[in-house]
């Protein structure tokens, strides 16, 4: 049980870093529709890693903001 544990956390872990390396690279030159639906995935992600986790690697000041359209 605790190996598929660690394989979940690896698995949202894994996929937060690369979302937020596609965001950090790409995202921040543009700003269309598709852009902003990416942008609260991204958020959405943070924000689960964060309570799976415990918090504290989503907080920090460039965190992307869920954007309300």
């Amino acid at each position: 049980m605790f190996d598929l544990m660690s394989l979940i956390s690896s698995i949202v872990l894994n996929l937060w870093f690369i979302s937020s390396l596609f965001y950090f690279t790409f995202l921040l030159k543009f700003d269309n529709a598709i852009t902003r639906k990416a942008k609260n995935i991204i958020a959405i992600m943070n924000n689960l890693y964060s309570s799976f986790i415990g918090g504290g690697i989503s907080k920090d000041i460039n965190s992307p903001i869920i954007n309300k359209e």
